[in-house]
Parts: structure tokens; sequence; C-alpha cells
């Protein structure tokens, strides 16, 4: 759906999205995200697995994603997968939603002249042709 906008608000006290830095981690000094994750984006996943109650761990379930977010910063990261294939969805909507371009026929026009009778026209019908009842002329 390239139509309807979500507004999501992420928020922790352990990562700044603004500086792209890890904080406040006991011991641990402010850190950029890309020396962890290097420029690539962060995707967040929420993903539930149905049927299944209290820990499993270790076991490969069935998981169902119920979001899954693709977070960047536009000066030190890159665009992931999903925001490139986004972008593209969108260019192409807005292609096949453009009217299709109007060729125009292009004119000589002389740049010291301002006078419109100096500007060379491609015939577009041909003047003897015109009906001469126009003229008044009734032959």
């Amino acid at each position: 759906n390239l139509k309807d906008v979500y507004t999501m608000s992420l928020w922790s006290a352990y990562l700044d999205w603004v500086d792209w830095q890890l904080m406040n981690f006991p011991g641990v000094p402010k850190l950029a995200v890309t020396s962890v994750a290097g420029v690539q984006p962060i995707r967040l996943t929420l993903f539930t697995t149905p049927g299944v109650s209290g820990s499993v761990a270790g076991k490969d379930l069935e998981r169902h994603v119920d979001c899954s977010i693709e977070v960047s910063n536009a000066i030190k990261s890159t665009l992931g997968k999903d925001a490139k294939e986004w972008i593209a969805a969108v260019e192409k909507s807005e292609q096949a939603a453009a009217p299709p371009a109007v060729q125009l026929p292009e004119l000589d026009v002389d740049e010291k002249s301002t006078d419109v009778a100096d500007i060379d026209m491609p015939e577009t019908f041909d003047e003897d042709s015109e009906d001469s009842v126009s003229d008044g002329d009734i032959s």
C-alpha cells in the first residue's frame, strides 16, 4: 500500500537516533552504531509464535511477523533493501499515474529577433487548400 502513511515513534534510553550512537550502558562510553553494525540499516522485527507458550529455547519455531521496520540514519548509514524497494514502487506508481508526454514541434527562433513574424514555424497546413468560401470568393 503506497497511499496510507503511518507514523511510528521509536525511543530508547540506549540509542540516540539522531547521532546514531549507542549510549547509557553502564561502564561503556558512547559508541557509534556504525562501529557495531557498519553502514547497514537496522531491522526491528516483532513476531509471534502461534500456539506456543512458555520457554522453548533452542527450538526452531514457526514465526508470524507482525511488524518489520528498517531503520537507518540518512548521514551515517545506507538505505536498506526495504527502503530501496519502497522508493522504486513509489516511482513506478508515479510514472504510471503521470500523463503521457506531449511532443511539441521544434521552432527555429533567431535569438536576436523578438518579432513573431521572424520565427520560422513548421508548416502545419497548406495555405492553397484553405476553403475559398471563408474569403468571400464563391467561384
